[in-house]
């Protein structure tokens, strides 16, 4: 992806749970579209509803996932800019952070989407 390049997103079928977990034992790591996130405070993961595991802290479901179409040149200038902004397209989703400091979009129920 080049300076002008438009940021192109298509959205992932399954619906997202962000957990906090207190290890990932319970984990399918190896299921698809499986995150882990870690800080100095937390473990989160970030995987389809079906896979949340038992030992799940705290769930919160209903979010969705896009893929950035092509490459990106993190080496540019304004490269979040231009992830919000193809965000700010996407109808009936909003973007939030959640546990941590990553960002997700979450699907508003009953509002078309």
């Amino acid at each position: 992806m080049t300076k002008n390049d438009t940021i192109t997103l298509q959205p992932l079928a399954p619906r997202f749970a962000i957990c906090k977990v207190p290890d990932y034992s319970g984990a399918d790591l190896s299921a698809p579209f499986c995150f882990t996130g870690a800080t100095d405070e937390e473990l989160s993961l970030v995987c389809p509803e079906e896979y949340v595991p038992d030992n799940a802290l705290v769930r919160d479901d209903g979010w969705r996932a896009f893929r950035i179409i092509g490459q990106l040149d993190f080496s540019l200038t304004g490269i979040l800019a231009g992830i919000a902004k193809a965000l700010a397209v996407v109808p009936d989703s909003r973007a939030a952070g959640c546990f941590s400091d990553r960002h997700s979009g979450r699907h508003c129920e009953g509002a078309g989407g």
